[in-house]
């Protein structure tokens, strides 16, 4: 049995784990994999503060995210709070494993993996430790001495955690694991087809998983309007389900808006669209760099968000947008320089590799011992 660890703040941990367990669901046939949100480890009442206060900073005030981003960064290095940190949980931790057994264990949130590497350095824990980076920058908490292996997404975080940790450790660039779904290539034309849209450009806007605080994500919309109609506006309000009814209510008067809450079969939305803004989350960047749309991020919010976003747009993978008259021109300009969107593309094909998870499978397959229950 294998064991797969995320961390329920925002969805893309949860969402690269599921890319990871379908993976290794086909390299190890037959073989258990169990998913664990390590928030079920923890006190209800620490969850629900870590929650309360991770939503109030990434929504209503990111600015002290990337203070609390900051300053975590710089403490991650001294022991008492490398205690600090592995400390919530950890008995349940070690409970749960000792329990389950597993080959092996792999987290896609620094939250577990911290707890993990404490328990392997203090010989607790024989099991092999793999953690999966998913951003395009590594906070410091991620590096952990007793982690076994590491995935990340590009050879400047491999470089950090070699520097960090030493060669002893199996660091593999991998790319940020996805759903499959995004790497094949189902017709955009049969999609629009299918769902009933005409031939104008659509510009597909994600407003964020949980929604963008909705006076921002109103403004935002109201001047992408000015785009109409010559293009159609497709709004993707995520779980707010409030701001979904405000903007379905407007959307009554403006017949080039389609709007809809979250959905699950997102690699269709994007392939049916000509240009995508979204927020700065790495999984979500990564699926629109394997589905090969234009991309505007718009926004993003200090800590990792910034770092994921400098990272595409320095690779020339994206246009950044701070405000919602750059928003409207940065579109524009992606609907109208067909070059500089075919540069765009290209950037995204080699930053995104082929089998991302897959290829994390192999790196644990590599750190496992067979299994002695199974015939050679």
């Amino acid at each position: 049995m294998f064991a797969l660890f995320s961390a329920g703040y925002g969805m893309g941990h949860h969402r690269a784990a599921d890319a990871v367990c379908q993976a290794l669901k086909q390299l190890f046939p037959g073989e258990p994999v169990e998913f664990v949100d390590y928030l079920s480890l923890l006190p209800p009442h620490l969850k629900s503060a870590t929650l309360g206060v991770h939503h109030a900073l990434t929504r209503h005030w990111p600015w002290g995210y990337g203070v609390m981003y900051q300053v975590t960064g710089r403490l991650s290095a001294i022991p008492w709070w490398q205690q600090l940190e592995q400390g919530p949980g950890a008995a349940r931790l070690a409970a749960w494993i000792t329990e389950r057994s597993p080959r092996a264990i792999i987290a896609t949130h620094p939250m577990p993996l911290m707890g993990l590497a404490g328990l392997k350095q203090q010989d607790l824990l024989k099991h092999p430790v793999i953690g999966v980076i998913t951003d395009y920058v590594a906070h410091p908490s991620w590096i952990r001495h007793g982690v076994d292996g590491y995935a990340v997404a590009n050879r400047r975080i491999e470089s950090l955690v070699r520097q960090r940790l030493g060669p002893s450790v199996n660091i593999r660039v991998t790319g940020i694991p996805i759903d499959p779904a995004f790497g094949r290539k189902p017709s955009g034309e049969l999609l629009r087809a299918r769902w009933g849209w005409d031939g104008r450009p659509h510009v597909l806007i994600s407003l964020g998983s949980y929604g963008m605080p909705r006076r921002q994500a109103l403004t935002l919309v109201h001047a992408l309007d000015e785009l109409t109609p010559a293009c159609v506006l497709v709004l993707l309000t995520g779980r707010d389900e409030t701001l979904n009814t405000i903007l379905a209510h407007e959307a009554q008067s403006h017949p080039d808006w389609i709007v809809r809450p979250y959905q699950n079969n997102m690699a269709e939305w994007l392939q049916a669209c000509d240009v995508v803004m979204t927020p700065a989350g790495a999984l979500t960047l990564t699926e629109v760099a394997a589905v090969g749309r234009p991309l505007v991020i718009y926004q993003p919010r200090p800590g990792q968000e910034w770092g994921n976003a400098q990272w595409f747009r320095d690779q020339g993978a994206a246009v950044l947008a701070f405000h919602p008259h750059e928003a409207c021109g940065a579109v524009q300009t992606l609907l109208t320089q067909r070059q500089t969107t075919q540069h765009m593309v290209e950037a995204m094909r080699w930053m995104v590799p082929a089998e991302a998870a897959q290829q994390v499978a192999y790196l644990v397959q590599d750190l496992v011992k067979p299994d002695p229950t199974k015939d050679p």
